[in-house]
């Protein structure tokens, strides 16, 4: 029964008057929860990489006390996953900087992006509890 009322609801706000109502009340709404989310959402990625880091460097110590010399495969792959990360970030910032690049102000996001993921993976590889597949999952 929720699902039908769930996309009775989809429908019905087809039918709802954009202006009178929802100019500027829903813009502002629409801001606050973004940055909600966006803060939400990162604080879930953090969580997952480092269960994800934290659940492979067991691994890798379970299989090392088990037989020596086979828990580097998990530390191996650790490392893979981060290359492959840090590839995709590069790259998207170079498709950033080729497709989006005719504007000073997109120059100026895209570079202060650049500079902050540099920043974060300084930052997180400083402190007592480093990570490289953390940052590579935040970057």
């Amino acid at each position: 029964a929720k699902y039908v009322l769930y996309l009775f609801l989809v429908g019905a706000t087809i039918v709802i008057p954009n202006e009178p109502v929802f100019s500027d009340i829903y813009l502002q709404i629409a801001r606050i929860g973004a940055v909600i989310f966006i803060l939400m959402e990162q604080v879930i990625i953090i969580d997952l990489a480092y269960n994800w880091n934290d659940s492979w460097v067991e691994k890798s110590n379970k299989a090392e006390s088990d037989e020596p010399g086979t828990g580097k495969n998990w530390l191996r792959a650790i490392l893979a996953s981060c290359a492959i990360l840090y590839v995709g970030s590069i790259v998207a910032i170079a498709l950033l900087y080729h497709f989006f690049s005719g504007c000073q102000s997109n120059n100026v996001f895209i570079t202060i992006t650049l500079i902050m993921s540099v920043a974060v993976t300084g930052v997180q590889l400083s402190g007592e509890e480093s990570s490289l597949l953390t940052s590579a999952n935040i970057v």
